[in-house]
């Protein structure tokens, strides 16, 4: 297997924007592998994967939405798995739009080419 060249609209997370979305998370939960994505209007989409304690996944490529410095929960783990306020009505965005999917690729797309890397494939 060969690895899959990432979208140039994938950037990888600043350590503050990690920190806002670990700050947002519950029951010792963190976020992992972390691209943002830029979208319309000035917001953010931040995507990444929720880990916990131990460093086992708990929920894939979820996405928040970060704007005037305020992160929303978009993704169905991200608003489980978080505090943030549900962002899908209040900047009328979701997970599944064109940012969204787009981030959510950036991490699976990551993932999958971290993953044939370290099989030395």
């Amino acid at each position: 297997m060969t690895t899959t060249a990432l979208d140039p609209a994938c950037a990888a997370a600043d350590p503050g924007t990690i920190g806002l979305v670990d700050s947002v998370l519950m029951g010792g939960t963190h976020i992992e592998d972390v691209w943002i994505v830029d979208g319309e209007d000035g917001v953010e989409y931040v995507a990444g994967n929720i880990h916990d304690e131990a460093g086992d996944r708990v929920s894939s490529a979820d996405v928040w939405a970060l704007n005037g410095g305020v992160i929303y929960a978009l993704s169905g783990g991200a608003r489980d798995e978080s505090a943030a306020v549900d962002g899908r009505d209040v900047l009328g965005i979701s997970a599944g739009d064109e940012f969204g999917s787009l981030a959510q690729n950036c991490v699976t797309t990551s993932v999958r080419n971290r993953n044939i890397e370290s099989r030395g494939n």
